[in-house]
């Protein structure tokens, strides 16, 4: 995919600026001449967020109420026209349609910067690194969104948990082995109505009898130890 040209309206002091780009594109200018706008505004376009810390309202030009960022890009033989508009919220379009699926979108459209708001793997930050090393993995692997995801909630939980005045060990304990067995969502279920869970094999026959019976199959989580 190639970037064919871009034209940034009301972002930043670009207010209505048009550039065609090539395969190696090189931007010189004086200190605030935009430089950094120009990449910040294809982060946006392609990765629907800005590489610099701030909201995207920020990135509008004063005393307007909105940003749009155009660009027609090559697949192959194809040629599509992709728009960026800000007012109030981002709306991100191909073609004259809005996107429908963001993963999908981000997948086909990877796009990796270097700026000083944005060092990735560089970074002393070690969020800032794992941030920019689950973006490269996502884009060799779109599954891994998902993991990233199940990773942040049982991360939330942790948080949640260790906040109460009395933490319950037992459950941090699943959430740090984090045993794949069942839905995290339905653990804190669970947990928060001090029902005990009972982890046991569904495949081996009469087993799910048996924990309906009472019988203590497989392994029984409690509050009061395992």
């Amino acid at each position: 995919m190639y970037v064919l040209n871009l034209r940034l309206i009301n972002i930043r002091n670009h207010t209505n600026s048009f550039y065609e780009l090539s395969n190696e594109t090189l931007f010189t200018g004086e200190n605030g001449s935009g430089k950094t706008t120009i990449l910040e505004s294809l982060y946006i376009l392609f990765g629907l967020k800005s590489f610099k810390k701030q909201p995207l309202s920020s990135a509008v030009t004063f005393d307007k109420d909105f940003f749009r960022i155009e660009s027609e890009i090559k697949d192959g033989s194809l040629i599509s026209d992709v728009v960026c508009l800000f007012n109030n919220k981002r709306t991100t379009m191909i073609n004259g349609e809005d996107i429908d699926n963001i993963v999908d979108y981000v997948y086909n459209h990877p796009i990796a910067c270097y700026t000083p708001d944005i060092l990735g793997i560089l970074s002393k930050e070690q969020q800032d690194r794992r941030n920019f090393i689950d973006r490269f993995i996502f884009y060799y692997d779109k599954e891994h969104i998902y993991d990233i995801k199940h990773y942040n909630r049982l991360l939330s939980q942790k948080q949640a948990e260790f906040d109460k005045e009395a933490s319950d060990f037992i459950y941090l304990d699943v959430l740090n082995e984090d045993l794949h067995i069942m839905d995290q969502t339905a653990i804190t279920l669970c947990k928060d109505n001090g029902i005990d869970l009972c982890v046991f094999n569904m495949q081996e026959d009469g087993n799910i009898a048996k924990a309906c019976e009472g019988v203590v199959v497989g392994t029984t989580i409690s509050k009061g130890g395992k």
